[in-house]
């Protein structure tokens, strides 16, 4: 056998230069491994997975346009994209009106459109209290998020509105309400 004599000696000693060629050979693999475990991860993630990202990103498209945008406000930049299992469709608006009165209206639009709301949060800017508010609806593994900048909040822009897939976080906690709401 041609590699007993890489790790035993002729007299039946062990060989030390064996184990540091084989401890070569298996580090050395060990990346090569984690690459090609890598690249067909990859492979796999765009031809089985972004097919259905798109059809789900036309689908949101959809659901974004059938939800009338609050009247008089003015649409300042949508966003459309997705990744392989994530979607997501976008608006920003400038408007006079106040959180109860654009609330108000994406809770009958929304309601009219198959949504369900399950929460309402305040939001705060780097731990400033802005005044802003967020509601967050669904509609099965669709999430939609009505998202008020505040009063004090300078951003240029007064409400966003947005509907998405995919991009809850791996371990939200979710409260009671979003489960009786039918979320998924």
């Amino acid at each position: 056998m041609f590699l007993k004599p890489l790790f035993r000696r002729d007299d039946g000693r062990l060989n030390p230069v064996g184990i540091v060629v084989l401890g070569v050979l298996i580090i050395g693999l060990i990346p090569l491994a984690l690459f090609v475990a890598f690249e067909v991860f990859w492979i796999y993630e765009f031809r089985a997975n972004e097919p259905n990202a798109a059809i789900v990103q036309a689908d949101l498209e959809r659901e974004f346009r059938a939800i009338r945008p609050l009247p008089d406000a003015i649409a300042i930049r949508f966003h459309v994209s997705h990744k392989t299992s994530q979607a997501l469709a976008s608006d920003t608006y400038r408007t006079n009106l106040k959180y109860p009165q654009i609330r108000d209206f994406y809770d009958q639009e929304l309601t009219k459109n198959g949504w369900t709301l399950y929460e309402e949060k305040q939001m705060k800017d780097w731990g400033r209290n802005l005044g802003g508010k967020s509601a967050r609806y669904c509609k099965g593994t669709y999430r939609a998020a009505l998202q008020y900048a505040g009063e004090r909040a300078d951003y240029g822009w007064d409400y966003a509105f947005s509907v998405s897939w995919g991009l809850d976080a791996i371990f939200e906690k979710y409260p009671e309400p979003f489960y009786k709401a039918g979320c998924k």
